[in-house]
């Protein structure tokens, strides 16, 4: 579908910046804590926008512009992240995290209000694959870290795309603040337990980073491991809307325990003192090329029935998935010199997210007897 192209095109750059910045901080500081800080910003800055970004969506009927205006705000992201300059860098870092916050409500709403319910399904994978080829597009470019003049050329083209394949697309006012007082406080134990979850997972790819040094991998390691968990989500994100119907469930919970069990056993590993090279890839994909799996089924058992506010219930999910994965980079830039201890307390965030969302199912049971 021509109007995703755009859409594959920004996350390409997008991709490019947040995986080049961080790697290059590391790279120069060595320091877990100010990697733990620079990530922090960015997604400090990306809770905020998803909460703004998915009020004014819900209050406005326009689409379009925002479609255009997003990848050329990219930009002046582009410009302060290669400035040379450490402060400059930090504001450019947080900028694109804000800016890039408005892409998935956006792109949410978008397929909700011009597909049928039979169109929906075909049309989200559409989008998954077109962000997947951007996000894996974008981390191989990575290895050759592109310059400035290339990344804008990126952003440009995604705007003049957007420009050409999106004409008729439509808008509607659905916020409601009573109902959305609502369904957050319906929705607490799920959210705690979505909070839980990112944070357990933002530990684990904020530290990738330093235990791929540690097993003895060179830097390019790192982008490779990413390209190659965006393809195997490519395939992930194919199936899981077929595998996942009347079994979301299920699969919320098997995808929590492998990655706890994972958690503990890279743990055990380093406390081993085991270097295991370039097997620790195919650890790292195997923690997260399952989530697919878990989205669809989290996001199908949320999103059921409901009609209104579904900008500002996306804004508050991303939200709390950034809020988490402040915290997530911060306890990780913490505790981040004892790598054991770290993938501990990811292990003990998947448990207490499997409990949290056992009260929700708990809660919603109660109330429909």
């Amino acid at each position: 579908m021509r109007l995703f192209i755009g859409q594959a095109l920004v996350i390409s750059g997008i991709t490019e910046l947040s995986l080049l910045y961080p790697v290059e901080v590391y790279d120069e500081t060595k320091s877990i804590l100010i990697l733990g800080i620079v990530s922090m910003i960015f997604n400090a800055a990306n809770a905020f926008g998803s909460y703004i970004w998915g009020n004014i969506l819900d209050t406005i009927k326009r689409r379009k512009e925002f479609l255009f205006l997003l990848p050329i705000s990219l930009i002046p992201c582009s410009i302060l992240l290669f400035s040379g300059s450490i402060i400059l860098g930090f504001i450019g870092y947080g900028l694109l995290g804000f800016v890039y916050a408005i892409d998935a409500p956006l792109y949410s709403i978008l397929l909700l209000e011009n597909f049928t319910f039979e169109e929906l399904p075909k049309a989200n994978i559409r989008l998954s694959q077109f962000t997947l080829a951007g996000n894996i597009s974008g981390s191989l470019l990575a290895i050759f870290k592109p310059n400035f003049e290339i990344i804008t050329f990126v952003f440009l083209i995604a705007f003049v795309s957007n420009v050409l394949f999106i004409r008729n697309v439509t808008g509607s006012i659905t916020r409601d603040k009573t109902e959305e007082r609502k369904e957050v406080k319906n929705k607490l134990y799920a959210i705690l337990s979505f909070f839980s979850f990112n944070f357990a997972a933002e530990i684990f790819f904020t530290i990738y980073i330093p235990f791929n040094y540690i097993m003895g991998n060179p830097e390019y390691f790192i982008f490779a491991s990413y390209a190659l968990l965006y393809i195997v989500d490519e395939i992930f994100y194919y199936f899981s809307s077929k595998i996942i119907i009347n079994r979301e469930i299920y699969y919320i919970y098997l995808i929590i325990f492998i990655r706890a069990v994972i958690s503990i056993g890279i743990s055990i590993l380093i406390l081993s003192k085991l270097k295991i090279g370039m097997l620790s890839i195919p650890l790292f994909l195997s923690f997260g090329s399952i989530y697919p799996i878990y989205s669809a089924s989290f996001f199908s058992v949320m999103f059921r029935n409901l009609k209104k506010n579904r900008g500002t219930i996306i804004g508050i999910f991303n939200a709390v998935e950034d809020i988490a994965s402040i915290l997530g980079s911060l306890t990780a830039g913490i505790i981040g010199n004892n790598l054991d201890n770290a993938y501990m307390a990811i292990f003990y965030s998947f448990i207490l997210s499997a409990f949290l969302f056992a009260n929700y199912l708990r809660k919603i049971l109660a109330s429909s007897v």
